[in-house]
């Protein structure tokens, strides 16, 4: 709505003439004339002068949509990692977690313990953007006896000879004993003999990428363990 003055068509309401409107008219919409049939709405401000009315619209905000990869399973006693995930618009993503983590606004997670943890995205928006839906990626933080399960389990998969599949396994169940009733010394012996087998088997037993991959978890199994 406009009043005033509207000596040369001020006041936007498809008319001129010298007479004032004293009372609130309708702005026609743009490439209206009068009379109009369509009118300006969504309105946030008007700017007036001597000459001239300026209506600013409100205009729709654009969508977007926050990309935040899956978060793979960790050790309970794995550090402190940063996670990343972006928004279409371009706009910074902030995040929270839930569960047996904490995450920082800028997205790095500490494990307080043995469970789960989720990590979710947001972002807000802004006077361009609508907020995005938030996304959410969960994952199992796992104690040292239940990753080596997971490892047994991969074993399992790989396709090995039978008498090597059964002597890593063998071996990575002994260190699951061990660990559970707290022979921290037995456990590092048990590890130790594992990777001694993988390293002596690769390229040969077990193919060089699976013995990479297996010695890679028993490093981590290793630090867990405080070894």
């Amino acid at each position: 709505m406009a009043w005033g003055r509207n000596f040369e068509g001020e006041i936007g309401d498809g008319t001129t003439t010298i007479t004032p409107r004293l009372t609130p008219v309708p702005v026609c919409a743009a490439g209206q004339t009068a009379p109009c049939t369509s009118f300006l709405s969504g309105v946030t401000a008007i700017s007036a002068g001597s000459g001239h009315n300026v209506a600013l619209m409100s205009l729709a905000q654009l969508s977007q949509t926050i990309t935040f990869a899956a978060i793979p399973d960790k050790l309970v006693t794995d550090a402190d990692f940063t996670v990343i995930a972006t928004a279409s618009s371009g706009l910074p993503v902030t995040f929270s977690g839930s569960g047996n983590c904490t995450v920082s606004a800028a997205g790095l997670v500490h494990l307080t313990g043995a469970g789960s943890c989720s990590v979710t995205a947001a972002q807000l928006g802004d006077a361009t953007f609508s907020p995005a839906p938030n996304v959410s990626r969960s994952f199992k933080v796992l104690a040292p006896a239940q990753f080596a399960q997971g490892v047994i389990d991969a074993i399992s998969g790989m396709g090995l000879p039978s008498g090597t599949s059964t002597s890593l396994i063998s071996k990575l169940r002994a260190y699951v004993d061990s660990t559970t009733r707290g022979d921290r010394t037995a456990a590092c012996g048990q590890l130790g003999a594992f990777v001694n087998f993988v390293n002596a088997q690769s390229g040969m037993q077990i193919p060089a990428a699976d013995a990479k991959i297996l010695l890679t978890d028993a490093a981590r199994l290793t630090t867990a363990s405080a070894c």
